[in-house]
Protein backbone atom coordinates (compact mmCIF):
# COMPACT_ATOMS: atom_id res chain seq x y z
CA UNK A 1 0.00 0.00 0.00
CA UNK A 2 1.28 3.44 -0.88
CA UNK A 3 1.01 6.02 1.92
CA UNK A 4 -0.86 9.17 1.09
CA UNK A 5 1.15 12.32 0.67
CA UNK A 6 -0.10 15.16 2.79
CA UNK A 7 0.74 18.73 1.97
CA UNK A 8 0.04 21.76 4.15
CA UNK A 9 -0.07 25.34 2.99
CA UNK A 10 -0.23 28.45 5.19
CA UNK A 11 -1.98 31.31 3.51
CA UNK A 12 0.01 34.18 4.95
CA UNK A 13 -1.89 36.89 3.18
CA UNK A 14 -4.53 38.65 5.24
CA UNK A 15 -7.92 38.00 3.73
CA UNK A 16 -10.11 41.07 3.69
CA UNK A 17 -13.44 40.87 5.54
CA UNK A 18 -16.69 41.38 3.71
CA UNK A 19 -20.34 41.70 4.56
CA UNK A 20 -22.63 38.72 4.85
CA UNK A 21 -25.15 37.99 2.19
CA UNK A 22 -27.34 35.30 0.73
CA UNK A 23 -25.98 32.33 -1.22
CA UNK A 24 -22.57 30.72 -1.30
CA UNK A 25 -21.26 31.63 -4.72
CA UNK A 26 -18.00 33.40 -3.94
CA UNK A 27 -17.02 36.97 -4.74
CA UNK A 28 -17.41 37.91 -1.04
CA UNK A 29 -21.00 36.66 -0.62
CA UNK A 30 -22.09 33.78 1.59
CA UNK A 31 -22.33 33.09 5.32
CA UNK A 32 -19.55 34.36 7.54
CA UNK A 33 -16.62 31.93 7.69
CA UNK A 34 -17.95 29.71 4.88
CA UNK A 35 -15.86 28.17 2.11
CA UNK A 36 -16.78 27.69 -1.54
CA UNK A 37 -14.92 26.50 -4.65
CA UNK A 38 -15.64 27.12 -8.31
CA UNK A 39 -15.97 23.40 -9.19
CA UNK A 40 -15.83 19.96 -7.62
CA UNK A 41 -14.92 18.24 -10.89
CA UNK A 42 -11.63 18.60 -12.71
CA UNK A 43 -11.08 17.03 -16.14
CA UNK A 44 -8.12 17.55 -18.45
CA UNK A 45 -6.32 15.85 -21.33
CA UNK A 46 -2.75 15.48 -22.52
CA UNK A 47 -0.98 13.47 -25.21
CA UNK A 48 1.59 10.87 -24.27
CA UNK A 49 4.11 12.43 -26.66
CA UNK A 50 4.19 15.58 -24.48
CA UNK A 51 6.72 15.89 -21.66
CA UNK A 52 4.32 17.81 -19.40
CA UNK A 53 0.61 18.47 -19.03
CA UNK A 54 -1.00 21.87 -18.53
CA UNK A 55 -1.19 23.20 -14.97
CA UNK A 56 -4.70 22.91 -13.53
CA UNK A 57 -6.20 25.70 -11.38
CA UNK A 58 -8.85 25.61 -8.66
CA UNK A 59 -10.23 28.80 -7.12
CA UNK A 60 -11.89 29.03 -3.72
CA UNK A 61 -13.41 31.76 -1.57
CA UNK A 62 -13.42 32.20 2.21
CA UNK A 63 -16.13 34.58 3.36
CA UNK A 64 -15.32 36.73 6.41
CA UNK A 65 -12.40 34.68 7.78
CA UNK A 66 -12.14 35.02 11.55
CA UNK A 67 -8.59 33.67 11.91
CA UNK A 68 -5.42 32.80 10.08
CA UNK A 69 -6.17 30.36 7.28
CA UNK A 70 -4.39 27.05 6.78
CA UNK A 71 -5.03 25.10 3.59
CA UNK A 72 -4.31 21.36 3.64
CA UNK A 73 -4.36 19.47 0.34
CA UNK A 74 -4.47 15.68 0.24
CA UNK A 75 -3.66 14.05 -3.10
CA UNK A 76 -4.88 10.67 -1.88
CA UNK A 77 -3.88 7.42 -3.58
CA UNK A 78 -4.37 8.58 -7.15
CA UNK A 79 -0.93 10.16 -7.73
CA UNK A 80 -2.29 12.27 -10.57
CA UNK A 81 -0.33 15.35 -9.50
CA UNK A 82 3.32 15.86 -8.68
CA UNK A 83 3.11 19.14 -6.70
CA UNK A 84 1.21 22.42 -6.35
CA UNK A 85 1.48 26.11 -5.59
CA UNK A 86 -0.95 28.94 -4.86
CA UNK A 87 -1.74 32.62 -5.07
CA UNK A 88 -4.17 34.83 -3.07
CA UNK A 89 -6.11 37.97 -3.84
CA UNK A 90 -8.55 39.44 -1.35
CA UNK A 91 -10.85 36.69 -0.18
CA UNK A 92 -9.89 34.33 -2.98
CA UNK A 93 -7.16 31.68 -3.11
CA UNK A 94 -6.17 29.87 -6.31
CA UNK A 95 -4.55 26.46 -6.15
CA UNK A 96 -2.29 25.46 -9.07
CA UNK A 97 -1.94 21.70 -9.56
CA UNK A 98 0.90 20.21 -11.62
CA UNK A 99 -0.09 16.86 -13.21
CA UNK A 100 2.43 14.06 -13.41
CA UNK A 101 4.04 13.65 -16.83
CA UNK A 102 1.83 11.99 -19.46
CA UNK A 103 4.77 9.79 -20.32
CA UNK A 104 5.06 8.69 -16.71
CA UNK A 105 1.41 7.84 -16.17
CA UNK A 106 0.88 6.36 -19.66
CA UNK A 107 -2.04 6.37 -22.07
CA UNK A 108 -5.49 5.81 -20.64
CA UNK A 109 -8.18 7.40 -18.51
CA UNK A 110 -6.94 7.93 -14.95
CA UNK A 111 -9.30 8.95 -12.17
CA UNK A 112 -8.91 9.95 -8.56
CA UNK A 113 -9.82 12.49 -5.91
CA UNK A 114 -8.13 15.28 -4.02
CA UNK A 115 -9.35 16.73 -0.76
CA UNK A 116 -8.90 20.34 0.31
CA UNK A 117 -9.35 21.29 3.97
CA UNK A 118 -9.56 24.92 5.06
CA UNK A 119 -8.51 25.16 8.71
CA UNK A 120 -8.13 27.73 11.49
CA UNK A 121 -4.89 26.22 12.81
CA UNK A 122 -1.93 24.26 11.49
CA UNK A 123 -3.16 21.00 13.04
CA UNK A 124 -6.61 21.52 11.56
CA UNK A 125 -8.45 21.07 14.86
CA UNK A 126 -11.08 23.47 13.56
CA UNK A 127 -12.27 23.84 9.97
CA UNK A 128 -14.27 26.54 8.27
CA UNK A 129 -17.85 25.82 7.35
CA UNK A 130 -18.05 23.82 4.12
CA UNK A 131 -14.61 22.26 4.60
CA UNK A 132 -13.34 19.79 3.47
CA UNK A 133 -13.95 20.05 -0.24
CA UNK A 134 -13.60 16.93 -2.42
CA UNK A 135 -12.69 17.32 -6.07
CA UNK A 136 -13.10 14.43 -8.52
CA UNK A 137 -10.30 14.34 -11.08
CA UNK A 138 -10.21 12.71 -14.52
CA UNK A 139 -6.85 12.78 -16.31
CA UNK A 140 -7.04 11.44 -19.87
CA UNK A 141 -3.80 10.67 -21.69
CA UNK A 142 -4.22 10.05 -25.39
CA UNK A 143 -1.84 8.18 -27.68
CA UNK A 144 -1.37 7.71 -31.40
CA UNK A 145 -3.55 5.01 -32.89
CA UNK A 146 -1.92 1.95 -34.39
CA UNK A 147 -2.68 -1.06 -36.54
CA UNK A 148 -1.71 -4.72 -36.39
CA UNK A 149 -0.99 -6.80 -39.46
CA UNK A 150 -2.87 -9.71 -37.85
CA UNK A 151 -4.62 -10.47 -34.59
CA UNK A 152 -4.02 -14.22 -34.46
CA UNK A 153 -1.05 -16.59 -34.58
CA UNK A 154 -1.55 -20.28 -35.47
CA UNK A 155 1.41 -22.64 -35.13
CA UNK A 156 1.25 -26.31 -36.14
CA UNK A 157 3.89 -28.78 -35.03
CA UNK A 158 4.31 -32.53 -35.55
CA UNK A 159 5.75 -34.10 -32.43
CA UNK A 160 9.27 -35.33 -33.02
CA UNK A 161 9.92 -33.01 -35.96
CA UNK A 162 11.70 -29.65 -36.16
CA UNK A 163 9.92 -26.73 -34.47
CA UNK A 164 7.81 -24.64 -36.85
CA UNK A 165 9.01 -21.30 -38.15
CA UNK A 166 8.01 -18.26 -36.11
CA UNK A 167 5.15 -16.09 -37.36
CA UNK A 168 5.26 -12.31 -37.22
CA UNK A 169 2.86 -9.49 -36.48
CA UNK A 170 3.76 -5.92 -37.44
CA UNK A 171 2.51 -3.12 -35.17
CA UNK A 172 2.46 0.25 -36.96
CA UNK A 173 1.76 3.50 -35.07
CA UNK A 174 -0.14 6.26 -36.85
CA UNK A 175 1.96 8.98 -35.22
CA UNK A 176 4.90 9.55 -32.87
CA UNK A 177 5.11 7.23 -29.90
CA UNK A 178 7.14 7.07 -26.68
CA UNK A 179 7.13 3.39 -25.74
CA UNK A 180 5.82 0.02 -26.87
CA UNK A 181 5.37 -3.38 -25.31
CA UNK A 182 3.04 -6.27 -24.63
CA UNK A 183 0.92 -7.85 -21.96
CA UNK A 184 0.57 -11.60 -21.54
CA UNK A 185 -0.95 -14.32 -19.42
CA UNK A 186 1.25 -15.76 -16.69
CA UNK A 187 1.06 -19.32 -17.98
CA UNK A 188 2.98 -19.07 -21.27
CA UNK A 189 5.59 -16.82 -19.76
CA UNK A 190 6.19 -19.10 -16.79
CA UNK A 191 6.17 -22.32 -18.78
CA UNK A 192 8.41 -20.90 -21.49
CA UNK A 193 6.67 -22.54 -24.45
CA UNK A 194 6.09 -19.28 -26.34
CA UNK A 195 9.17 -17.53 -27.72
CA UNK A 196 8.49 -13.83 -28.40
CA UNK A 197 11.19 -11.69 -30.02
CA UNK A 198 10.94 -8.20 -31.54
CA UNK A 199 12.98 -5.49 -33.22
CA UNK A 200 13.83 -2.31 -31.32
CA UNK A 201 13.09 0.86 -33.31
CA UNK A 202 14.49 4.09 -31.93
CA UNK A 203 13.28 7.67 -31.38
CA UNK A 204 9.58 6.93 -31.44
CA UNK A 205 9.31 6.15 -35.15
CA UNK A 206 8.97 2.99 -37.17
CA UNK A 207 7.00 -0.21 -36.87
CA UNK A 208 7.59 -2.88 -34.24
CA UNK A 209 7.86 -6.42 -35.59
CA UNK A 210 6.89 -9.15 -33.11
CA UNK A 211 7.76 -12.78 -33.88
CA UNK A 212 5.90 -15.57 -32.11
CA UNK A 213 7.42 -19.04 -32.11
CA UNK A 214 7.38 -22.31 -30.22
CA UNK A 215 10.38 -22.44 -27.90
CA UNK A 216 10.37 -26.16 -27.12
CA UNK A 217 8.62 -29.41 -28.13
CA UNK A 218 5.24 -30.04 -26.55
CA UNK A 219 3.18 -33.22 -26.22
CA UNK A 220 0.42 -33.68 -28.75
CA UNK A 221 -2.55 -31.45 -28.00
CA UNK A 222 -4.06 -27.97 -28.38
CA UNK A 223 -2.56 -24.94 -26.63
CA UNK A 224 -3.74 -21.34 -26.61
CA UNK A 225 -3.07 -18.04 -24.88
CA UNK A 226 -3.32 -14.35 -25.66
CA UNK A 227 -1.02 -11.35 -25.71
CA UNK A 228 -1.77 -7.63 -25.89
CA UNK A 229 0.41 -5.42 -28.10
CA UNK A 230 0.48 -1.68 -27.52
CA UNK A 231 2.14 1.68 -27.96
CA UNK A 232 2.40 4.10 -25.01
CA UNK A 233 0.85 2.02 -22.28
CA UNK A 234 -1.13 -1.21 -21.82
CA UNK A 235 -4.44 0.65 -21.57
CA UNK A 236 -4.45 0.85 -25.37
CA UNK A 237 -3.36 -2.77 -25.96
CA UNK A 238 -4.89 -4.75 -28.81
CA UNK A 239 -5.34 -8.50 -28.24
CA UNK A 240 -3.50 -11.19 -30.20
CA UNK A 241 -4.57 -14.84 -29.89
CA UNK A 242 -1.78 -17.44 -30.04
CA UNK A 243 -2.84 -21.01 -30.86
CA UNK A 244 -0.53 -24.04 -31.06
CA UNK A 245 -1.55 -27.45 -32.43
CA UNK A 246 0.81 -30.37 -31.80
CA UNK A 247 0.06 -33.48 -33.88
CA UNK A 248 1.03 -37.09 -33.33
CA UNK A 249 3.49 -38.32 -36.00
CA UNK A 250 2.35 -41.00 -38.45
CA UNK A 251 5.30 -43.22 -37.51
CA UNK A 252 7.69 -43.00 -34.58
CA UNK A 253 10.59 -45.20 -33.43
CA UNK A 254 11.52 -44.61 -29.83
CA UNK A 255 14.99 -46.22 -29.96
CA UNK A 256 17.89 -45.54 -32.28
CA UNK A 257 19.03 -49.20 -32.19
CA UNK A 258 17.67 -52.13 -34.20
CA UNK A 259 18.87 -55.71 -33.43
CA UNK A 260 18.35 -58.56 -35.89
CA UNK A 261 20.18 -61.60 -37.33
CA UNK A 262 21.38 -62.04 -40.93
CA UNK A 263 22.76 -65.08 -42.71
CA UNK A 264 26.48 -65.07 -43.39
CA UNK A 265 27.52 -63.46 -46.62
CA UNK A 266 24.84 -60.79 -46.74
CA UNK A 267 25.88 -57.15 -47.08
CA UNK A 268 25.09 -54.54 -44.38
CA UNK A 269 21.41 -53.63 -44.37
CA UNK A 270 19.72 -50.32 -43.52
CA UNK A 271 16.34 -49.52 -42.04
CA UNK A 272 14.71 -46.11 -42.62
CA UNK A 273 11.59 -44.66 -40.93
CA UNK A 274 9.62 -41.71 -42.30
CA UNK A 275 6.84 -39.61 -40.80
CA UNK A 276 4.71 -36.73 -42.11
CA UNK A 277 7.54 -34.27 -41.62
CA UNK A 278 9.44 -36.04 -44.47
CA UNK A 279 12.54 -36.05 -42.34
CA UNK A 280 14.39 -39.26 -43.04
CA UNK A 281 15.76 -41.17 -40.05
CA UNK A 282 18.41 -43.78 -40.84
CA UNK A 283 19.56 -46.78 -38.83
CA UNK A 284 22.42 -49.09 -39.91
CA UNK A 285 22.81 -52.81 -39.11
CA UNK A 286 26.14 -54.58 -39.62
CA UNK A 287 26.70 -58.32 -39.76
CA UNK A 288 29.27 -59.84 -37.46
CA UNK A 289 30.43 -63.36 -38.39
CA UNK A 290 30.12 -65.85 -35.59
CA UNK A 291 32.49 -68.89 -35.62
Amino acid sequence: MRFRDLFALLLTATLAGCSSGGGNSGGGSGPSGSVSITTNTLSFTANVSEATAAVQALTGTINNPDSEVFLIVDFGYSNLFSDWSYSTSGTQATLFLNPVSPQQIGAGVHTGQIEVRVCRDQNCTSQYSGSPKTVNVTYTVTASGFTLSANEINLVHVFGSALPDAQEIIATALGPWVSYGWTYSDFPRDSGWIDLVYNQPQNGVGAVIYQFGLSKPLPAGEYSTSFGLYFDGPAAAKPVAVNVTVLEPAFLIDDNLVDFFLYAGHRPRHIAANNHSKRRQLWAAHLERQL
